[in-house]
């Protein structure tokens, strides 16, 4: 005896949206369905764009077309729920400018495959959360026994510095407006592997919202200079002008805020009275 059982998915992606693979992978991994079920995902949504385009494949008049087909190509993304293969195909643009390229690939219109990375937001995401705890090697060994696939150190050490560079650029627009009342510096030296310094000065300055009892990160910076740090800070409006500043670091009580800022220095900030 056999029974045979179709199931069917729908998905929908809006046309003015993006939707990174790894939110497949994790849609494929909750239904409890192999992971070899999101390349066909993927592959279909891939055919239905090059249609949209392109028109039905083989139909008459398709060379007359703005967009043409020109061939496929495999990419190989890992998430996840595993690593995959897809085979995507590639379009040319017969009316693209020169300054362009004419050849592209219809899919990445509707899924964002971070780039040319082969390991995909999830597990970069998840390797880059272990590193600050671990080494980038530790990270790699340790997450091993978590994912099915690790990426390098190497390529551990440079998402890190990808995602910091990106956190650094969305950090100002999130603290702009902030006012905090007390601010918390402190910086601490970790090894480095430069010829031309000792060590490097990572520096954190946190505000805090006295009344809420809450406190927000309002920048994270690596050999930065303490002055150009309040400047930055200053032009965002992320601390009042009569904050305290709460710092066991030498430099800050003299260069993180202008001096009419009330400044109290202390080993711990958690000692500090009121």
């Amino acid at each position: 005896m056999r029974a045979t059982m179709d199931v069917r998915f729908t998905i929908r992606i809006d046309a003015d949206e993006t939707v990174p693979p790894p939110t497949l992978a994790e849609f494929v991994t909750d239904q409890n369905i192999e992971p070899v079920l999101l390349e066909s995902i993927v592959e279909r949504l891939d055919a239905a764009r090059v249609e949209a385009l392109c028109g039905e494949k083989h139909a008459h008049g398709n060379g007359d077309q703005r967009f043409r087909r020109a061939g496929i190509d495999t990419c190989t993304a890992v998430t996840t729920a595993s690593e995959h293969e897809f085979d995507l195909h590639y379009v040319e643009d017969t009316a693209a400018s020169p300054d362009k390229s004419s050849y592209f690939r219809p899919v990445e219109d509707v899924l964002d495959f971070d780039g040319q990375n082969r390991y995909q937001q999830d597990i970069a995401a998840t390797s880059v959360d272990l590193a600050p705890s671990l080494s980038y090697r530790d990270a790699a060994d340790h997450g091993d026994g978590i994912l099915l696939k690790m990426p390098s150190p190497s390529t551990i050490n440079r998402r890190t510095k990808g995602y910091g560079s990106k956190l650094k650029q969305f950090l100002p627009d999130c603290v702009a407006d902030t006012d905090a009342e007390a601010v918390i510096a402190g910086a601490t030296k970790c090894h480095t592997q430069d010829y031309d310094r000792s060590y490097h000065s990572v520096e954190a300055t946190l505000g805090e919202d006295i009344a809420e009892e809450s406190r927000s990160l309002l920048d994270l910076s690596v050999n930065a200079d303490w002055e150009r740090t309040a400047a930055d800070r200053d032009d965002v409006d992320a601390v009042t002008d009569d904050a305290t500043v709460v710092s066991d670091v030498d430099e800050v009580s003299s260069r993180l805020l202008p001096t009419k800022t009330e400044i109290t220095s202390s080993i711990s900030s958690t000692s500090v009275g009121a």
